[in-house]
């Protein structure tokens, strides 16, 4: 993903890498603001069949996804956290669990 300050980004950040900001992401059709109360995508096949665990990531999967990452480092040593933003020194994130 590329950021607004020209830095591109490992996919699946959720901030650059570079500046700290959060990324846009374009939401998919299988986004949660797309799946009715019932758990299924309206038009998405026959009634009653849902793809609710193809559908949406809660956000518990961050620990495993994080070990997918190369940290960037900036000039100075410190680095942005993919997973929160967070501006670090050393090799663990102040603002959440992610190692690198």
């Amino acid at each position: 993903m590329k950021c607004n300050c020209g830095f591109v980004n490992q996919e699946g950040s959720k901030y650059c890498q570079h500046c700290g900001i959060k990324l846009s992401i374009k939401k998919s059709i299988l986004s949660r603001d797309n799946i009715s109360s019932t758990g299924t995508i309206a038009g998405a096949g026959a009634k009653g069949v849902s793809v609710a665990p193809l559908a949406y990531m809660n956000g518990k999967e961050d620990s495993k996804v994080a070990s997918r990452f190369t940290i960037t480092p900036l000039e100075d040593g410190t680095w942005f956290c993919p997973l929160c933003g967070e501006k670090n020194t050393g090799n663990g994130c102040r603002g959440c669990d992610f190692t690198r």
